[in-house]
């Protein structure tokens, strides 16, 4: 549901130039049914006109299935890519791009604001770093905030919050670009760095506060809870470490430090002792809510859903206004409760009552949401 919006936004924001979804869809019905295939399209296009991507290309128009020359005879799969079939009959996918064009006509405003962006992820210029960006998305959709990427060995893009996930080598970054995020901290932002596979950081200690006592590579589990909520994963290598200077803000399950605070600057550099991107999956946003939070990450709607499966982005607008997408990844119709500063004016393709926002299955809404007026 979220790659075809996180891997253009990735694109777009390393060339600095716009970016557009081809080629979106699955390998065909072997991989996904049409039905299942027209869900994820929905929350696609429903995330891609949020992020601010201009176009969205699916697979093909057509199936190919009757194609019995070079290259369609070459292999027996992808060759029911199509919106239609042979005979031109609409396919799910193309009746749920229909019902999103449609929606998107009947909205009373040409161009949906750009989305508010709350942190700038870096990437790794000396390997694929993908996997780990994606789920830098992924987390941050659930912990309610929204990223951009930026190549962490060019001069950064200004923001209150970077967050420089874990690599998988000593050469993941260069020291011109750890001393590029050590400065923003130093001026002011908060800094998360996840520390995990990729061994350690120069001057980790003066810059972090906290001394590496060993790393090896043995697996360790890792367990802690944040609210009340346990989350528990595995990490490929271990590190031992003593908070000297800084402030321990989670702890593991046996008393050691994992996640840390220090003031460097005017800023803080906050420390995870684990690849919570590469390793935690999705089970570990609530270490990415919790520096947002210390982040001073201020969002005007906030999901009260299990999990926080409801994304939701806001798009500031003229006189206080602000609009809000809100992507339901269920495959079931969700009533969330939903927290917000201010009054929702008007809402399309879902429905607003009693503080609570529902939304059909794998399927998305926007609502005009007012300030509230002294």
């Amino acid at each position: 549901a979220c790659h075809a919006p996180c891997e253009t936004t990735f694109y777009g924001d390393l060339a600095n130039r716009s970016a557009i979804v081809e080629e979106a869809g699955s390998l065909g019905p072997g991989i996904a049914s049409d039905e299942v295939a027209a869900r994820c399209m929905r929350m696609q296009l429903f995330g891609s006109w949020a992020a601010g991507i201009p176009m969205y290309l699916w697979g093909c128009a057509f199936d190919q299935t009757h194609l019995d020359y070079a290259p369609y005879t070459r292999s027996h799969v992808e060759r029911e890519l199509g919106l239609f079939t042979v005979e031109g009959k609409p396919k799910p996918t193309a009746l749920a791009l229909k019902r999103f064009c449609e929606f998107r006509d009947s909205l009373p405003f040409a161009e949906l604001p750009p989305r508010q962006i709350d942190a700038v992820v870096l990437s790794s210029e000396d390997e694929d770093a993908w996997p780990v960006l994606q789920h830098a998305w992924l987390l941050s959709r659930q912990a309610g905030f929204d990223i951009r990427y930026a190549n962490a060995e060019r001069p950064l893009p200004d923001s209150n919050f970077y967050i420089l996930p874990s690599g998988t080598s000593l050469s993941t970054y260069s020291r011109t670009a750890w001393q590029r995020v050590c400065e923003k901290a130093e001026q002011g932002a908060t800094v998360l760095v996840t520390l995990g596979n990729m061994g350690t950081l120069s001057e980790l200690r003066k810059m972090t506060g906290v001394e590496t006592l060993n790393f090896y590579h043995q697996s360790r589990k890792v367990s802690f809870a944040v609210n009340g909520k346990r989350i528990e994963f595995t990490e490929p290598t271990t590190r031992k470490i003593a908070a000297r200077e800084a402030k321990v803000l989670i702890a593991d399950e046996s008393g050691e430090p994992l996640m840390t605070e220090f003031a460097l600057g005017k800023g803080r550099m906050l420390f995870f002792n684990a690849a919570v991107e590469a390793n935690g999956g999705l089970a570990a946003w609530p270490a990415y809510e919790l520096a947002a939070r210390l982040a001073g990450v201020r969002r005007r709607v906030e999901s009260s859903c299990a999990e926080h499966r409801l994304g939701l982005t806001e798009h500031p607008g003229p006189n206080g206004t602000v609009y809000v997408v809100a992507v339901n990844y269920e495959p079931t119709r969700v009533d969330c409760p939903v927290r917000m500063e201010g009054s929702v004016r008007r809402i399309w393709n879902g429905t607003w009552s009693n503080g609570t926002l529902s939304i059909d299955a794998n399927d998305g809404c926007v609502f005009e949401l007012e300030p509230n007026r002294k």
